[in-house]
């Protein structure tokens, strides 16, 4: 959260933040805080200029648990770890964010996940819709409205 408001307070318009920046800044902090014994590589695709801040921080949260529970559960058999996020614009206001690992998932010991949970709740803040796959990689596309907000509202 607070790398969400230092992008957010450095740029120029609240609403224009880097991304493509914030992504990557974000994944370094996440790496930082795991002690993990693998390397990761990361496919960053973010064509995104500008996005309102209704959606900012949700959108941050949800890569945020996703990453981490990436390294946390996907990685523990395997020595080639790849993460990918493509987050693109279909049209005036339409936004599409995928992400998947390449990763063998160990199921938790429990069935609900206070993770998972969380995600879902971030998603509908935004009213977008979530789909899963596992096969053949682990994969969460999720779309939604995005209305810019006018600057004359600020």
């Amino acid at each position: 959260m607070s790398l969400i408001h230092e992008k957010m307070y450095q740029s120029e318009e609240l609403s224009r933040i880097n991304l493509n920046e914030y992504f990557n800044s974000l994944i370094s902090d996440i790496l930082d805080s795991y002690d993990i014994n693998f390397k990761v590589e990361k496919k960053i695709n973010c064509q995104i200029e500008n996005l309102d801040m209704r959606s900012i921080v949700p959108i941050a949260l949800i890569f945020n648990e996703l990453f981490s529970n990436s390294l946390k559960h996907a990685f523990k058999f395997s020595e080639n770890a790849c993460i990918a996020l493509d987050f693109i614009q279909l049209n005036k206001t339409t936004f599409h964010l995928e992400y998947s690992d390449n990763g063998k998932w160990i199921q938790p010991m429990k069935n609900d996940s206070f993770g998972l949970e969380l995600i879902e709740v971030l998603v509908d803040q935004i009213d977008g819709k979530l789909e899963f796959s596992s096969l053949p990689n682990t994969k969460y596309c999720i779309q939604f409205e995005n209305e810019k907000i006018e600057h004359s509202q600020f």
